[in-house]
């Protein structure tokens, strides 16, 4: 049955990003929560986390939701249309928004959308497909992991707030204030030749006017700078009182080859901030915007990534160093580098790890997924400088599920480092992409064989690479199938082992 919960006193606010309507004959249901990053949070019955939405109705009278509809774009607002449930006084409905559209309403509902912890357009629409009783226009703001964002009906002044403890099916409790969302006009703007360069970011109220939006920009491991940013038609900003500050960096904060980064903060009249990026962990969050200023000395066939790091000895432990990479115009902060490998830990020019942000992952390719990961391989001791990206290409041209591999050039702190293969990392993601089972036990295997009379064990000359919580027991279970002999042998591999 669909998820509900006891009516509770709510304070209703039409703040800045929720256009109410009052519309008669459509009841009062109303958008009181919603998650777009659910990761362990509420579960479906397929055991998925997807995103969700509350619906509450705040009425002391039952309202059917017969025809209303929820929508992620303005120009479809029926979207997903309700099935013929009823909502009773004071009650709560929790909708996933999975994209698995379920409608059954004896069941779970789920939409035929999911949401995007970015921030986008999110309405409940009446039945007459027009009116929006709940809206949040032009967007939501951005969500972080595990939080959601909804009526914090607890605060002194009520409003829109961000909660770590989400509850759907359970009345809302404190939460964090919301302040005005941040949208940079362009995440990624061109590479400069020279300076200045000017930053622009929409700035949007949440709940109560933007008071001042202010950048903060560094070049390469320098301190910090800050400038006011405007929206008054001067100082680079385009036009005046259109929700889009401006400033400047000057040109003495770029240098051809050197990375420039940046944050904004901006704080609505009563003082509450918004930081962007929002830098919510910072073992895990980009905590600035940047980009790399062309170097026209550096003349090259080959793809060039761009590593910015103070510390590369420590980058090539296995606790590794924190540094951004510049690829494919596309900037990456607060990159985790750990080394790679085992002989070749001993080259003076390491393999590496690269661990991307969850927020941000590497982009290798327009035609597929962005990866979690990725491995920078050292070709040191190759001197012919194909053997890695040339054996791949001959392993997926005869069938075989193989990574992605090609030579970049490698640019550390404005110079030449090295040449380096730049490899597919081996988990989910790959999984899904080379279309495998993305659910299924990915080993990497050290040992030259897999049998019992070599002494390997499930646990031995191993590395499990996905569902690394649990044990190796499916592993060895494959090895003593294979320690079979005749008949029973042969029933095993037609029964367990996949070979086309």
């Amino acid at each position: 049955m669909p998820l509900r919960k006891l009516r509770w006193p709510l304070v209703w606010l039409l703040g800045w990003l929720l256009l109410g309507s009052g519309a008669t004959g459509f009841g009062a249901p109303r958008i009181t929560e919603f998650q777009t990053s659910n990761e362990a949070g509420l579960a479906d019955a397929d055991g998925d986390f997807p995103d969700w939405i509350e619906i509450h109705n705040p009425d002391g009278v039952p309202v059917s939701l017969a025809g209303y509809s929820l929508t992620d774009a303005p120009t479809n607002p029926q979207k997903w249309v309700f099935p013929a449930v009823t909502l009773p006084a004071g009650g709560y409905l929790v909708v996933f928004a999975s994209g698995k559209d379920r409608s059954d309403p004896a069941g779970p509902l789920h939409t035929d959308f999911q949401l995007s912890s970015t921030g986008e357009y999110l309405a409940l629409l009446g039945p007459d497909g027009v009116t929006a009783v709940s809206a949040f226009a032009p967007g939501y703001p951005p969500q972080l992991p595990g939080e959601s964002f909804g009526i914090d009906p607890t605060a002194a002044a009520p409003g829109w707030a961000y909660f770590r403890v989400p509850t759907p099916g359970a009345p809302n409790g404190n939460g964090r204030r919301a302040g005005p969302v941040i949208q940079p006009m362009a995440l990624n703007p061109p590479a400069p030749t020279t300076g200045p360069l000017t930053i622009a970011v929409k700035v949007l109220p949440t709940n109560d006017a933007v008071g001042t939006v202010r950048l903060f920009y560094r070049r390469m491991f320098a301190a910090e700078t800050g400038a006011g940013m405007v929206d008054d038609g001067t100082g680079g900003d385009a036009v005046a009182d259109d929700g889009i500050w401006s400033a400047t960096i000057p040109a003495a904060a770029l240098a051809p080859g050197e990375m420039t980064r940046w944050r904004v903060v901006a704080s609505d009249r009563v003082g509450v901030n918004t930081t962007a990026p929002a830098y919510h962990d910072p073992l895990d969050a980009d905590q600035y915007y940047g980009t790399v200023a062309q170097d026209p000395a550096l003349q090259t066939a080959l793809p060039v990534l761009h590593w910015f790091t103070t510390n590369v000895a420590r980058a090539g432990t296995t606790a590794g160093a924190r540094g951004a990479v510049y690829y494919d115009g596309e900037f990456y902060d607060n990159v985790l580098f750990t080394v790679h490998g085992q002989s070749s830990a001993g080259f003076p020019k390491k393999s590496y790890n690269l661990d991307f942000n969850r927020g941000h992952h590497f982009q290798w390719s327009t035609n597929a997924p962005r990866v979690a990961d990725i491995d920078l391989l050292s070709n040191w001791a190759d001197k012919s400088k194909v053997r890695h990206v040339l054996a791949y290409e001959v392993m997926r041209r005869s069938g075989v599920a193989a990574h992605f591999a090609y030579t970049v050039r490698v640019q550390h702190n404005g110079a030449f480092f090295s040449t380096a293969d730049l490899v597919e990392d081996a988990d989910e993601t790959y999984l899904e992409r080379a279309g495998l089972n993305p659910d299924g036990a990915l080993y990497k295997v050290y040992a030259n064989t897999l049998n019992k009379d070599a002494g390997n064990t499930g646990n031995s000359g191993v590395e499990k690479k996905t569902r690394r919580s649990e044990n190796n027991n499916d592993l060895q279970e494959l090895i003593n199938g294979l320690d079979l002999t005749g008949p029973a042998l042969e029933r095993y591999l037609y029964d367990h082992v996949d070979i086309p």
